[in-house]
């Protein structure tokens, strides 16, 4: 990967997947920004959205789960992890403002981050949603055997 700063280039190498993760963990703040402009549409009628719209909140998930304080464009996207970082009218301007303040308070937004983590492990990660995981395959397989005709201990059936 190549970056450039000012004359400079700067040759980076990739990270492993297995990485990631640590590596993630070392940013002071997470940068999560959307492209609201919209692509062509890809037939006829189709609406017309941003590629940027149909993206997942996987990015705030991991500097949530990293423990690293965030910033992200106000979307549907992140709107169900706004809670938990800072959402931004997609504007520079606005970066500029929550950036700022983030940086300000930069050992606070860590400390709470930090903080946040724990949920986020607990609520955005397979292992943290294992037994609820379970949950819904016994009750997938208890519907399953019952509608094959199957008789469930514990439950009394009337003829």
């Amino acid at each position: 990967m190549l970056s450039r700063w000012g004359d400079k280039v700067i040759r980076q190498g990739g990270v492993q997947p297995k990485d990631w993760p640590k590596v993630v963990s070392t940013f002071d703040i997470g940068l999560a920004p959307l492209d609201p402009r919209p692509l062509p549409p890809w037939r006829e009628g189709a609406p017309v959205v941003s590629y940027d719209d149909r993206r997942s909140w996987l990015k705030a998930a991991e500097y949530l789960t990293a423990g690293v304080p965030w910033a992200a464009s106000k979307s549907e996207t992140y709107k169900e992890l706004a809670h938990l970082g800072h959402i931004v009218d997609n504007t520079p301007d606005a970066w500029f403002g929550v950036l700022s303040y983030m940086i300000r308070l930069l050992p606070e937004m860590k400390a709470e981050a930090w903080k946040r983590r724990k949920r986020a492990l607990d609520g955005l990660t397979l292992e943290g949603n294992i037994g609820r995981y379970n949950n819904i395959m016994d009750s997938i397989v208890a519907t399953a055997q019952v509608s094959g005709g199957a008789r469930l201990p514990g439950v009394a059936y009337v003829e």
